[in-house]
């Protein structure tokens, strides 16, 4: 029974990693998936004000979140990736949303395709 309870507590607890069923979504759905996310993960966000983005991650289920800021081209929008293990490999998948301009969302979430392809060939 303590089992059942401790599960149905973390899955109340964690973050959906697909909120929505369409990558389009409306600036009221980015701001209740913000809010969310800041809320249980504040003690880990990191400002990069440069590139106007903001991210978070969580421990336990290895998701992480960079969320765009006014004055980025796809504000609003944001990434979500999470490693998850495939056979032997490890994999990074990779998910996000919009609210804002279809195309620079697209070139946001191909940058952070980039990333992971080059930190799984090992590369800086």
């Amino acid at each position: 029974m303590l089992a059942i309870v401790a599960c149905a507590t973390f899955a109340a607890n964690a973050q959906e990693f697909r909120p929505h069923p369409q990558a389009r979504i409306t600036t009221a759905q980015w701001q209740a998936y913000f809010d969310e996310v800041k809320a249980k993960h504040r003690a880990t966000e990191q400002q990069f004000r440069a590139e106007h983005l903001v991210l978070y991650s969580d421990a336990k289920s290895l998701m992480s979140w960079a969320f765009t800021t006014p004055g980025h081209p796809a504000h609003p929008a944001w990434v979500t990736r999470q490693p998850v293990t495939d056979g032997n490999q490890v994999k990074i998948r990779q998910i996000g949303f919009y609210a804002g301009d279809e195309e620079a969302f697209r070139k946001l979430f191909a940058t952070y395709l980039v990333l992971t392809s080059k930190m799984q060939e090992g590369k800086p």
